[in-house]
């Protein structure tokens, strides 16, 4: 609390999920609509800030007796024709932090900026006062949306609420006191929480105390609501707050959609309770209520059963794992865009040159490419009746495993076959991807020695160390007939240790032969691939979430099952490369062969 900084209400908070809160920091408007104080903000107004700025966020401006000043979350401002927008992440660690989000959940909230008085600026106008300058600090603070809306954006000093803190003890302390008691108040105030009790009986009720007057005079800039809050309490000393707010919940759902409760379930699964939940009750045994029964299934979801899904996929398994930070679902990855390694080309550009003594030197550069990666969905959603799953126990280690294996089957596709919009941009759709053509005269749908020798010249010569085969299951017969030509004869080429009886798959080149599903039938582009997998970029945000509800479906006694998955993908070379002396034959981790019609 100090004399000398401007506090001003913005615009409502809104909850964006999973912590994340936006709204308006600073609302633009005009002569026509100007605060409480006769004073607006417009487009011209100078905030000495940028796009991207980051802001600290803190409740009431630091002065909640119990949070204080400690530090919520962090966000960054974008400014557009409304106003500056704020849009910050919350940690939510303890009650606390997560009852101020459900603040925020139910539009109890809004953001209030802080500025220092020596550096504000304001020009007299007709109707109102413009503010023309208001340096934005680092300090973004949550506090109770006021009562008429967010175009009551009242600047006052922090004094203000030193002097409203001060009052409200002293209301606290002398309230049904004697009048020695109430002057000992007064004179060494000592800082209490100000409690109150919305119900209690007839026989326990205090008059409301007659600095109650005064208290609302003190306050009434505030507005009406918190006028209208404090004529109606009963201010007594020794009472703690026990009103829950599921306890005031109306008749029935105290929920305002399906979908506001379907996430309020969804954040009880993942560690958060809203108490709203608690007032969902039956008259007996149910599974409604925690105490009565539990209102959400248990989940039995582990993570060895969830593992497949990055451990056990052909190509899942072998791709490149960068971080994704824990507020970000997006990103931009930067690298050297070398397409040649002709003379002038190598490293995008930087070129060494051969210099007599004293003579001038050349300058060159590299040349660098920008990756953008978005996370991308993926989704499972399980219907079971209770009776099936009280009869069939194993039918939900059933549902949780096929959905692991189906989440793991779209994500190995997507990183072959996939097109880059709603998942990863599979390789075999990628600038990087070289065709080995077909020999003159080859039959459709076969493959042979020459196919593979040409496949292994074309993989980058960093690659050979990592790269692998991978084949459709129709490729195998081709593999196993393929010889060398030797005089009149021939020497099998692809013969695993010990005999094709011995190992169901074997070496070409000394890399491994891998069969899988997710490459093309027989003859065509993708039946053998030759891929080198740490090449290819994977992005994957937190494994598997899943969760489980029996109220999606309580009319009909189902419950249900959602798995969520969310990741990104794509090669690491955006093209592919020309070497020093290699002609057209161009070189790349990612090789197949072409069609054979």
């Amino acid at each position: 609390m100090t004399d000398d900084t401007l506090i001003a209400y913005g615009g409502a908070v809104k909850a964006l999920g999973d912590g994340r809160i936006g709204g308006y920091l600073v609302a633009f408007t005009g002569p026509d609509a100007p605060d409480l104080q006769g004073e607006y903000f417009t487009a011209e107004t100078d905030f000495d800030a940028e796009d991207g700025d980051p802001q600290t966020v803190y409740y009431n401006h630091g002065l909640d007796p119990t949070l204080k000043r400690r530090k919520l979350g962090k966000g960054t401002i974008k400014r557009d024709d409304a106003g500056i927008w704020l849009e910050a992440q919350l940690q939510m660690r303890d009650a606390y932090e997560r009852m101020i989000y459900g603040m925020a959940e139910a539009g109890k909230l809004g953001w209030s900026s802080g500025s220092l008085p020596h550096l504000v600026e304001r020009k007299e106008e007709e109707k109102a006062i413009r503010i023309t300058s208001w340096p934005l600090g680092k300090d973004a603070s949550l506090t109770p949306t006021p009562a008429a809306g967010p175009t009551l954006t009242a600047i006052q000093p922090l004094k203000f609420w030193a002097a409203t803190v001060q009052a409200l003890e002293v209301v606290h302390e002398g309230a049904g006191d004697a009048p020695e008691t109430t002057a000992k108040a007064q004179a060494q105030p000592e800082p209490t929480s100000l409690t109150t009790e919305d119900t209690m009986s007839t026989d326990t009720q205090t008059a409301p105390d007659p600095r109650i007057d005064q208290l609302i005079s003190v306050v009434s800039g505030l507005g009406e609501t918190v006028k209208t809050f404090i004529e109606g309490q009963t201010i007594k000393a020794g009472f703690q707050v026990t009103e829950d707010e599921a306890d005031r919940a109306l008749a029935g759902n105290p929920f305002k959609s399906l979908g506001e409760q379907l996430t309020a379930v969804k954040r009880y699964a993942q560690g958060y309770e809203d108490v709203r939940l608690r007032a969902l009750k039956a008259t007996g045994a149910n599974e409604g209520v925690g105490s009565d029964g539990g209102f959400l299934l248990q989940p039995t979801f582990t993570d060895s059963i969830l593992m497949p899904m990055h451990e056990t996929g052909p190509f899942s398994a072998r791709v490149r794992r960068l971080p994704v930070g824990a507020n970000s679902n997006s990103g931009v990855l930067y690298g050297v865009d070398e397409t040649s390694r002709a003379t002038g080309s190598r490293w995008g550009g930087v070129q060494g040159y051969r210099v007599a003594e004293g003579g001038t030197l050349t300058a060159s550069r590299p040349t660098f490419k920008q990756i953008n990666w978005r996370l991308k969905k993926f989704a499972v959603l399980v219907y079971a009746t209770d009776e099936l799953l009280a009869d069939a126990p194993q039918l939900q280690s059933v549902i949780q495993q096929g959905a692991s294996e189906e989440l793991s089957f779209m994500v190995n596709d997507d990183i072959v076959n996939g097109l880059g919009a709603s998942g990863p941009l599979g390789f075999l759709n990628s600038p990087s991807l070289v065709s080995v053509s077909k020999e003159t005269g080859q039959a459709a749908a076969t493959i042979v020695y020459q196919n593979i020798v040409k496949m292994w010249a074309r993989l980058h010569s960093r690659s050979k160390a990592n790269a692998a085969w991978f084949i459709n299951t129709d490729v195998t017969p081709q593999l196993a007939a393929m010889s060398l030509a030797v005089g009149t004869g021939g020497v099998p080429v692809y013969m695993p240790a010990g005999g094709l009886s011995a190992s169901p798959y074997g070496s070409l080149y000394g890399r491994p032969v891998i069969e899988s599903e997710f490459n093309a039938t027989l003859g065509t582009v993708g039946d053998i691939i030759l891929a080198d997998m740490s090449e290819y970029l994977f992005w994957e945000k937190g494994g598997t979430e899943s969760a489980s509800s029996i109220h999606v479906q309580f009319l009909t006694d189902e419950t249900v099952f959602r798995f969520i998955y969310r990741c990104e993908g794509q090669p690491a070379w955006q093209t592919t490369l020309t070497p020093y002396k290699g002609g057209s034959n161009t070189v790349s981790p990612f090789v197949a062969l072409a069609t054979r019609a």
